[in-house]
């Protein structure tokens, strides 16, 4: 009679050890979405952050540089900011190292986007700006 108690009782130990397991995995499956949406919303925000600076900072720049404005002169005008074969780094002469140590990158790698339109506004974008539901989303700032 004792040995039958023993069996049920590892029995329920081992059932609520399995349904433990199984909410711990539940948690952890939650937890990891939770935490993808945090990083998608920190990688929009570091893109948010790095192309308002540019925009800012080539805007200062071209106040006070005619090398700037003899360089903007020859440049395409009306392209959308995410089809613009420009990047920063065509504007690294201008930025580096007065402004930027280093040029700051899109959190996926790439360089961030420029365009200008036909009154010499610029705009600094990213194009790969991250979105609920897997679609991309343009970040973009005119100056």
């Amino acid at each position: 009679m004792f040995s039958e108690n023993i069996k049920k009782s590892i029995s329920l130990v081992e059932i609520l050890a399995i349904l433990l397991f199984i909410v711990a995995l539940i948690f952890i499956f939650i937890s990891n979405r939770n935490n993808d949406k945090q990083d998608q919303e920190f990688r929009n925000a570091v893109r948010f952050q790095n192309v308002s600076e540019l925009a800012d900072t080539l805007w200062k720049v071209s106040l006070v540089s005619t090398e700037y404005s003899n360089f903007i002169i020859d440049q395409p005008r009306d392209v959308s900011c995410e089809d613009s074969v420009l990047n920063i780094n065509d504007f690294s002469r201008f930025l580096v190292p007065e402004y930027f140590e280093v040029l700051p990158q899109d959190p996926n790698g790439q360089s961030y986007k420029v365009s200008l339109n036909e009154k010499d506004y610029i705009t600094v974008c990213s194009p790969w700006g991250e979105r609920e539901d897997g679609q991309v989303r343009v970040i973009s700032i005119t100056r």
